[in-house]
Formats: structure tokens, C-alpha cells, sequence
């Protein structure tokens, strides 16, 4: 019996499988944008890293103690968490820091942007398709649903 309802809660995933595919849609629209934005944030991380590596790594051995701890603080820098288990001590870090900062809140912004572009194009590409013309009625246009 609890197999059958573990099909039917299946069977409950299948109603946002069109969501999905919306969203999968948007994404290969805008593919050359993030494509575009995935390198320059991927440089972003490798200038962050070796910054840092280089000001840190002198004073500050025991948390940025190879290259790795550096790729690792960039990536957590740039994508605004901030643990907190590398600190940069140097004034030259806390200037690569707060540049990172800065620069992963901009990437962050933009990604926003293109992807919310992206659903508006694509919301108004439905919108279009589903606006029926009759042919017993010229110049009367009718909406037929938007949700179905």
C-alpha cells in the first residue's frame, strides 16, 4: 500500500515537469549570455586567488596555506557567503577582498537580469500564442487561457 503512494507522490513531481521545461527553454535562449558570464566569473576567481595567495600567503600561512585555501576563500568570497574561516590580515587581501565582493554582487546582479529578461521575453512569447482569432468575428481578438 505505501509503494502505491509513493507512486502517486510521483506522480504529483510530473505536474511541474512544464515549469522545468520552461525554465530549461529560457536558459538555452540565453545561453551565450551566461555562457559569457560563467568565464568572466571564472576569471574573476582565478585573479581573486592569486591575489590573495599572493598578499596572504607571506604573514599568513596557517589559513592561506597553498593555492587551494585561496581558490577556496575566492569562491566563497565572490559568491557572498563569507565563512569567515579565512580572514585576509594584510591590507592588500582586505583591497582584493572588498574588490571580490563588490565584483560577485555585480555578477550576481546580472545573472538576475538575464534571467529574469529572459522569463519576459519568454512570458510574452506565450502570451502571443495564446491569444486565438476567431474567423466569424474580424478585428475582435479573444484571450483563450493563459495557464492551460
Amino acid at each position: 500500500m505505501l509503494r502505491v503512494l509513493l507512486i502517486f507522490r510521483l506522480f504529483k513531481l510530473f505536474r511541474y515537469f512544464k515549469s522545468l521545461k520552461l525554465f530549461a527553454e529560457v536558459l538555452k535562449s540565453k545561453r551565450f549570455e551566461l555562457y559569457s558570464l560563467a568565464i568572466f566569473l571564472g576569471f574573476l576567481v582565478f585573479i581573486g586567488s592569486t591575489g590573495i595567495y599572493l598578499f596572504e600567503h607571506p604573514t599568513n600561512t596557517k589559513q592561506v596555506g597553498n593555492l587551494f585555501d585561496a581558490v577556496y576563500w575566492s569562491i566563497v568570497t565572490v559568491s557572498s557567503v563569507g565563512y569567515g574561516d579565512i580572514a585576509p590580515q594584510t591590507t592588500g587581501g582586505r583591497l582584493v577582498a572588498m574588490a571580490l565582493i563588490l565584483t560577485g554582487l555585480g555578477v550576481l546582479s546580472f545573472f538576475i537580469s538575464i534571467i529574469v529578461s529572459a522569463f519576459n521575453d519568454k512570458m510574452q512569447d506565450l502570451r502571443k500564442q495564446n491569444l486565438c482569432r476567431t474567423k466569424g468575428l474580424s478585428g475582435f481578438c479573444y484571450h483563450c487561457g493563459f495557464g492551460g
